[in-house]
């Protein structure tokens, strides 16, 4: 148990308030400081030679002790000097060999006694602020010569003791944990208060929270300081441990350590990678409040050190649930959401695709950290030589080429790193890239794209858009959204789909098949009115789960990607310009 040790030992003399009792007969010192006691010895033939004179001087003793315990007179009393005479007794009755005496002082006087000192030790400490009392009985237990056996009799250990030297003189130990950034003025439900600690084997105490891997945890609260046998502080530092390694040190402020007015806030995908803490396969970690150092003592050299565990705090980190895909691919690179809500991308970096600040690694064999998505992403998607993420916040953010605008900034130069997308700081659902465009679904139900190649992808303009614009027809009613190489498709709240873009194989689903060259807005899919619950657009096709578990595709059908057991080797089944 860590804990506080005693090096050398108090006197059995040592000072002490003054008692109220008047008459100390005959556990009483005399004025050299010994103690007078009416048991024989062997020396004394008169009472070597009638052991029953001797037992019933041992039983007056017992009986004395016993009545001052009965009238509660060992509350103020109970000091090492008083201990000093039973352990005398003890000793004296083994060496006469009075079993009798032996057994009563076992059965009848030890665990009362040393239960009543150590709780009146305790209480002292605790009501006047100073370990004094406790580090005597500490010292004492700690220099019998058989200690287990000194304390078994008060059905407690050393390592007990040990602990009321760090706990009795704190006037408050109190701590807050909760999920979130800033403390509140009333503590939520989320949050997990830690009792103070005001009871004799009340210690240690642990809680168990639960935050989320792109969360912080913050940590307010009044810690006491240790205070000294003489009534100063103990210059301990209040150290925070992660999985016992330090994490943040405060130094004492008067009689506590400033964490009420000065919490601490462990943001997790900051902080826990520098201890070794994967957050995408780490199931919780342990926070630890330890006090240390600050080694003190008292006259008679009884030292008070750290470390001892004031709290522990337990952190569960529950399974991630991103809204959006994990794995995301396009012809030339591939990205994963991480559970801890970061990015990774490997592949083709040619074009900055896996957004790591640079285009030296053109193929890179292993995932790379995307620069500045760390944590906070819920959804990614991935275009020919660009990606996409949306953040926690609503927000999306884009990297690689941007050749037709499909970055979103404004501009049209690549980026090695995320940029955000000029308008989209918050408000979007869901996200989906396509070949030099990207689309996104907006908390209100409504589809906004950016980029294409002469504005094809959004609202038909002659121009490409740099920023995103309203997809027509699609301001509102849209639940899910997928886009493709030539064309998009979005699942409205009805259970229908509606396509635009492109329509050469007849992608669009409405029986038609416009060519390469004109830009057709949102049409609805023939036969899909209704009953669908997810979409996926490709290359030159689309697909649909309906609500019946059927799945229905249209479009190209070159390499057999409708699924109908044919392909391409005829005019008939080259494609379908209606889902089949």
């Amino acid at each position: 148990m860590d804990g506080m040790v005693a090096r050398g030992h108090p006197t059995v003399n040592a000072p002490r308030r003054r008692h109220s009792r008047s008459d100390r007969s005959p556990l009483a010192p005399h004025a050299n400081g010994t103690r007078r006691h009416s048991t024989p010895s062997r020396s004394n033939a008169n009472t070597a030679d009638n052991p029953a004179l001797i037992e019933a001087k041992f039983d007056q003793l017992l009986d004395i002790m016993k009545g001052q315990m009965a009238r509660a007179e060992f509350d103020d009393a109970l000091t090492v000097r008083d201990l000093g005479v039973v352990l005398h007794l003890d000793v004296m009755c083994q060496q006469l060999g009075l079993e009798a005496i032996c057994t009563r002082l076992s059965s009848e006087l030890y665990p009362d006694l040393l239960d009543a000192l150590r709780t009146s030790a305790f209480n002292d400490c605790r009501n006047n602020g100073t370990p004094l009392s406790v580090s005597q009985f500490y010292a004492l237990g700690s220099q019998a010569g058989d200690t287990d056996h000194f304390y078994f009799h008060g059905r407690f250990s050393l390592a007990a003791v040990e602990a009321d030297l760090n706990y009795c003189s704190n006037p408050s130990l109190g701590l807050r944990v909760f999920d979130g950034e800033a403390v509140p003025g009333e503590l939520t439900d989320r949050a997990t208060t830690v009792r103070p600690l005001v009871s004799m084997g009340n210690y240690a105490k642990q809680t168990n929270i639960e935050v989320s891997r792109d969360g912080s945890l913050n940590i307010a609260g009044t810690v006491g300081v240790l205070r000294c046998p003489d009534g100063s502080a103990s210059g301990a530092d209040l150290v925070l441990r992660i999985n016992g390694q330090e994490w943040v040190r405060r130094a004492a402020s008067g009689d506590a350590y400033p964490l009420e007015s000065a919490p601490l806030l462990l943001d997790l995908p900051t902080v826990l990678p520098g201890f070794g803490i994967d957050l995408d396969t780490s199931t919780g970690f342990t926070v630890r409040v330890n006090r240390e150092g600050g080694a003190c003592s008292d006259g008679n050299q009884v030292v008070l050190d750290a470390p001892f565990t004031l709290f522990e705090v337990k952190v569960d980190l529950p399974e991630a649930a991103p809204s959006g895909e994990r794995i995301v691919g396009s012809e030339v690179h591939t990205c994963a959401l991480t559970r801890s809500g970061g990015v990774k991308c490997w592949g083709n970096n040619i074009f900055g695709s896996l957004g790591d600040g640079s285009t030296t690694n053109t193929n890179s064999l292993v995932p790379v950290n995307v620069t500045g998505l760390g944590s906070g992403v819920t959804a990614i998607s991935a275009g020919r030589s660009h990606a996409c993420a949306l953040t926690s916040a609503g927000g999306v953010k884009c990297w690689g080429e941007n050749g037709f605008g499909q970055l979103g900034d404004g501009g049209t130069n690549r980026s090695l790193v995320p940029v955000n997308v000029s308008g989209l700081g918050s408000g979007v659902a869901a996200i989906s890239s396509g070949d030099g465009y990207s689309c996104a679904l907006t908390s209100a139900g409504g589809v906004k794209c950016w980029g294409g190649r002469e504005g094809q992808f959004a609202d038909g303009s002659p121009f490409q858009n740099l920023v995103p614009v309203n997809v027509p027809g699609l301001e509102g009613g849209v639940a899910a959204i997928s886009a493709g190489f030539n064309h998009a498709c979005a699942l409205t709240n009805a259970g229908g789909v509606k396509c635009w873009g492109n329509n050469p194989n007849g992608e669009l689903g409405d029986g038609s098949a416009t060519g390469y060259t004109a830009w057709v807005p949102p049409v609805d899919v023939s036969g899909l009115g209704n009953g669908v619950i997810a979409i996926s657009v490709g290359r030159g096709h689309a697909c649909a789960l309906t609500r019946a578990d059927g799945v229905k595709c249209w479009g190209s059908n070159i390499y057999g990607e409708l699924g109908t057991g044919s392909v391409g080797n005829s005019p008939d089944n080259f494609f379908s310009r209606v889902p089949v």
